[in-house]
C-alpha cells in the first residue's frame, strides 16, 4: 500500500477543518503501519487504499473560507462513512482468505472516532477539541512527513511543542 506523506500545502489554516485534516491523517498512517505488521488479506489493503484515496483529495482541497470548511469536512465524512459501510465486514471476514489479523475491527473502530470528533462550525473549531494553532514551527513544509506527529504535540501542549 502506498503511504500517504503530509505535505504542509494541505493546511488551511482554518482550525477545525486542520485538525481533522492532520487527526485523519494519523488514523490512516497508523492503521497502514498496523497492517504492515501483519499477515492480512487483500480486502484490508484495497480497503486502505480507498479510504487513503479520499481523504487525500480531503488532504488537498481548498478551503476558501471558514464557513466552506464545514462544507468540505461533511463530504468528506460522508464519504469515509459511504466507504465503511459498504466495505465493512470485508468480504474475506470468515473465508480461507481471512488471516484473522482484527485489522477490519480496528479499522472501523478507529474511523468511526474520527467522523464522530470531526466537526467544523462554520467560523469556529471543532466542537470537544482544541484547536490546532499553526502558528508555531515548521508547519510549512518537513520534508521527513513529520507534521501530524507536531501538531498533535502542539495540540497536547498547549501551543508549545517544547522546541
Amino acid at each position: 500500500m502506498r503511504k500517504v506523506r503530509w505535505k504542509g500545502s494541505f493546511l488551511t489554516h482554518i482550525d477545525c477543518l486542520d485538525t481533522a485534516k492532520t487527526r485523519l491523517f494519523r488514523s490512516l498512517d497508523g492503521l497502514g503501519e498496523e497492517v504492515a505488521r501483519v499477515e492480512h488479506c487483500q480486502d484490508i489493503e484495497d480497503l486502505l487504499r480507498d479510504l487513503n484515496a479520499r481523504a487525500s483529495e480531503l488532504y488537498g482541497s481548498p478551503a476558501p473560507d471558514p464557513d466552506a470548511a464545514a462544507r468540505v469536512l461533511g463530504a468528506a465524512k460522508a464519504d469515509v462513512e459511504r466507504i465503511l459501510d459498504q466495505g465493512l465486514p470485508l468480504a474475506a471476514l470468515g473465508t480461507p482468505s481471512c488471516h484473522d489479523c482484527g485489522m477490519c475491527d480496528v479499522t472501523g473502530e478507529r474511523l468511526r472516532e474520527w467522523l464522530g470528533e470531526a466537526r467544523c462550525d462554520p467560523g469556529g473549531t471543532p466542537r470537544g477539541a482544541a484547536p490546532w494553532n499553526p502558528g508555531h514551527g515548521d508547519e510549512a513544509g518537513d520534508e521527513a512527513g513529520n507534521e501530524g506527529e507536531t501538531a498533535a504535540k502542539r495540540t497536547v501542549s498547549g501551543g508549545h511543542d517544547g522546541r
